[in-house]
């Protein structure tokens, strides 16, 4: 088959390794989050402590160096400034799922980072870069068997006054992983809407299952679906890769090509509909794994190299177990702060993670 030969000759392009730089947890809010705090950011005084889950990072260790975060919202913000503010680092006493509202029953061994003068910087209306750094100095090394991560900031004293400056968090799901488009879709010889997407978010889970589908495609001459564990490289590509020089304007490799799947089309009124399902492992140490996946069509008529490319989806497992949690107080010398139940900071983590 025409359509196999050419998936199994980009299996076998060589793979080259790279080593990660940063993690945004939780993965699925690496566009904006679906909540706000307002802890040691609005208010000008308190306390911020969150527990994260080692898997959502990582899988054994990590060598952090920095800790980032964002602004929440779109507007156009003021920098916020505090004349201390202390960041901690180092491991919980219990698990996201256990967090308790009691700030010093959550903390295990920690390290000060950070104990100075600190400015969240000004924002710009409708950007929302990590560009609120807590750098550690000196390398923190995680070792995931250890407990779960735990970040505090502090700013000593009671709140007396507040400014819009919410950072951006999440309230997380517990049993249902994340699925997002990304990339572009290449042109059938004929004008179509066609989409591609996660079948079940609700299976990406040990034990459960990736699936990806495919719907209104506009012609069913066969077609498989590429699975990769990366959309930044392939071998020695960068992706997304152009596909022009082949032959395929328009059309562009989003995945790696790491397992080729049949991918069955049927009909569905005058188009056509395909699922492919790959089953997950009951394995512990899957959640925070990411997949990729990727739809490739044979359209003769499209272009020279007979072969229409979807856009890409990406898929993140989880555990079926709660991740992320934070406690939080107006007044820095408290005992115990308020619970969002499953919500913590998006967290951009910079340095080397296995």
């Amino acid at each position: 088959m025409k359509t196999l030969a050419i998936a199994m000759c980009l299996v076998a392009a060589p793979l080259a390794a790279q080593a990660s730089t940063t993690r945004i947890v939780p993965a699925e809010a690496a566009k904006d989050g679906n909540s706000q705090i307002y802890y040691v950011s609005v208010y000008n005084a308190g306390r911020l402590q969150q527990v994260t889950a080692s898997w959502a990072f990582c899988k054994a260790s990590a060598l952090l160096t920095e800790v980032d975060l964002r602004a929440d919202g779109s507007n156009a913000l003021q920098a916020r400034s505090f004349t201390n503010l202390k960041f901690y680092a180092g491991y919980a006493a219990v698990t996201a799922a256990k967090t308790t509202s009691t700030f010093a029953s959550n903390r295990g061994t920690v390290t000060k980072y950070i104990d100075a003068a600190y400015t969240c910087p000004a924002q710009v209306a409708n950007a929302r870069p990590f560009n609120i750094p807590f750098k550690l100095g000196a390398p923190f090394i995680y070792l995931a068997n250890k407990g779960d991560l735990l970040l505090e900031w502090e700013v000593p004293g009671q709140a007396t006054q507040k400014q819009e400056y919410y950072y951006d968090s999440h309230r997380t799901t517990t049993s249902v992983g994340s699925a997002d488009v990304f990339g572009k879709a290449g042109p059938f010889s004929v004008s179509s809407s066609y989409a591609v997407d996660c079948a079940s978010t609700a299976k990406l889970v040990p034990g459960g299952s990736i699936g990806f589908t495919a719907k209104g495609v506009p012609s069913n001459n066969g077609s498989v679906a590429f699975l990769g564990f990366s959309r930044t490289n392939y071998g020695p590509l960068t992706l997304p890769f152009d596909l022009t020089p082949l032959g395929a304007p328009g059309n562009w490799l989003n995945v790696s090509v790491d397992l080729v799947v049949p991918l069955p089309l049927s009909a569905s009124g005058s188009l056509f509909d395909g699922t492919t399902t790959i089953p997950v492992p009951q394995d512990s140490t899957l959640p925070g794994l990411h997949v990729y996946m990727q739809g490739a069509f044979v359209d003769t008529k499209a272009n020279k190299f007979g072969l229409v490319f979807s856009e890409g989806v990406d898929m993140g497992l989880v555990s079926g177990t709660q991740y992320m949690q934070f406690v939080g107080s107006a007044d820095s010398t408290a005992a115990s702060g308020g619970l969002g139940i499953g919500e913590g900071c998006v967290l951009q983590l910079v340095g080397v993670f296995n």
